[in-house]
């Protein structure tokens, strides 16, 4: 069935990727991106018309959103402010942001109800805080430890109340570590396999928060738009599921993988120093959007890492981890 979708934060890492696969798939496709500079290098508007219809403005603004929903049958949304170490003192920034915008597109959303028939919320499984020491499922607490896993865990639960409140499909899907083509390699808050290879492309070692042993859920960005077609297309009761692998890897084997790609031989080790917010463990159990949505993850990390690094060094990057370092230890947050 085609439908017309629109994708909040559609220009961005994940969105671009979403839109390309919604227009190939036979769908309409309307974006809305605010092209924060962090993320963006320009505001230019990145599809063609006969891709997507791009609309510039803030999620936040009830009027944008009002003209954004116009027609729309199915939305997507990805729009947010990303990263842990931010968050920490970008408080009102972020809860404005992620919290904020979503309540304006949820009000626009009911708004335009008799027209809506589903809702994809992008959320994290950085709202389950610490995971389970093998994999961590949807049953597990949620214990988030940083303001932007906060702000993930109420996006996710204000969607899911609404929609259930008022009877709109919507499924909330909790992204594991996403990586691939598109992601920044400018933002130094940005996802760290990009951040990893920011600074190996500047001959730097990569800077590892703790002793590198935490353990992470890679996945691929193209397995999570498979996670959000499949969402869009089925037809399934609200509720949250986890979108990663299910494959354990440590920080410091993903260093050591990215380096050995991009022949870097310096020596790379733990800085030691421990970042406010930061978790050990957190790997997904997969079982239920298996069984619920056919979901199978297609990308393994040391194919995966590939796209990324191949993409990357067309690009150039300007290595800002140092910068976001000392901003932390400054406020505190480092230990």
């Amino acid at each position: 069935m085609s439908r017309h979708v629109l994708v909040t934060g559609g220009a961005g890492f994940i969105g671009s990727h979403l839109v390309g696969a919604l227009h190939q798939q036979g769908h309409r496709v309307r974006v809305l991106d605010v092209f924060d500079s962090q993320v963006h290098a320009t505001a230019e508007p990145r599809f063609a018309s006969e891709i997507a219809e791009c609309i510039v403005g803030d999620v936040r603004d009830p009027e944008t959103v009002r003209r954004c929903l116009r027609d729309v049958d199915s939305v997507v949304h990805l729009a947010a402010a990303v990263g842990v170490g931010q968050s920490m003192y970008k408080v009102r920034y972020y809860t404005d942001t992620n919290c904020g915008g979503t309540a304006v597109l949820w009000e626009g959303i009911l708004a335009a109800r008799e027209r809506v028939e589903k809702v994809v919320v992008a959320s994290s499984m950085s709202i389950y805080g610490e995971g389970d020491p093998e994999k961590t499922a949807e049953t597990h607490p949620l214990r988030p430890t940083s303001v932007y896993a906060v702000t993930k865990r109420d996006q996710e639960e204000i969607s899911l109340c609404l929609g259930r409140a008022y009877g709109i499909p919507t499924v909330a899907l909790r992204f594991f570590n996403v990586y691939g083509p598109e992601q920044s390699l400018d933002n130094p808050y940005t996802g760290v396999a990009a951040i990893f290879i920011s600074q190996l492309l500047n001959g730097e070692a990569p800077v590892i928060f703790g002793d590198g042993n935490q353990t992470r859920d890679f996945t691929h960005v193209s397995d999570i738009v498979q996670a959000i077609g499949l969402a869009l297309q089925a037809d399934c009761p609200s509720d949250a599921y986890n979108v990663g692998t299910g494959v354990q890897t440590s920080i410091l084997e993903l260093a050591h993988l990215l380096a050995r790609e991009l022949s870097f031989t310096g020596p790379i080790g733990p800085s030691g120093q421990v970042r406010a917010g930061d978790i050990i463990h957190c790997v997904g159990d997969i079982t239920k959007i298996t069984g619920a949505l056919g979901y199978r993850p297609r990308v393994a990390l040391a194919e995966g890492v590939g796209d990324l690094i191949d993409w990357a060094r067309q690009q150039g990057a300007t290595d800002s981890v140092a910068a976001a370092v000392d901003e932390l230890a400054t406020r505190g947050l480092l230990e």
